[in-house]
């Protein structure tokens, strides 16, 4: 189980472009099936439940290769049962598995979670409140900035167990 780290990812601009923004973001990408694989595991959703939509879709920007999606083991467990029965693992992307591709792309191994979204008064940002393993997803919020170079994206973070009780703010354009 990882120490969660506590996101608020606020971003601000004209709001044509948070819009466009805030579409972008949201839907059911390839990347839910690792949320389901994670709630179910952990209890909080029946495997007979449909998946919510998420407003954070991670892989909507660093999207995870294809050949990655069925390999969800981490950094051995299953690669080292492959390696047994004699089968080598090709590497996708420089990975072997969707788990390591996420640690090494994004950050974390597994899509935001406890996502809660909201325009801010005035409608001259949005806001995304929540949580990720381990720490903060910077490579998709540097990857965000770069899509939607209109926009300000403000990032403040707090790691569970990290050490520093102080959030950490960090801005992008």
């Amino acid at each position: 189980m990882p120490n969660w780290c506590a996101n608020t990812l606020c971003i601000y601009g004209p709001k044509k472009e948070l819009t466009r923004f805030v579409e972008t973001a949201k839907g059911y990408d390839q990347q839910c099936k690792l949320s389901q694989m994670e709630l179910r595991h952990s209890g909080r959703v029946n495997y007979d439940e449909p998946m919510p939509m998420s407003h954070l879709c991670f892989s909507k920007f660093l999207p995870v290769p294809d050949g990655l999606l069925e390999r969800t083991f981490g950094a051995g467990e299953d690669m080292d049962a492959a390696e047994k029965k004699g089968k080598k693992l090709k590497l996708v992307d420089g990975a072997v598995s969707m788990y390591l591709w996420c640690c090494d792309h994004w950050g974390v191994k597994w899509p935001a979670r406890e996502i809660r979204f909201e325009w801010l008064p005035g409608e001259k940002g949005v806001e995304y409140v929540f949580d990720t393993p381990w720490g903060p997803p910077e490579p998709v919020i540097e990857k965000m900035a770069k899509m939607f170079p209109k926009l300000k994206f403000e990032l403040v973070y707090e790691a569970e167990g990290s050490g520093d009780d102080k959030p950490v703010t960090v801005i992008y354009n």
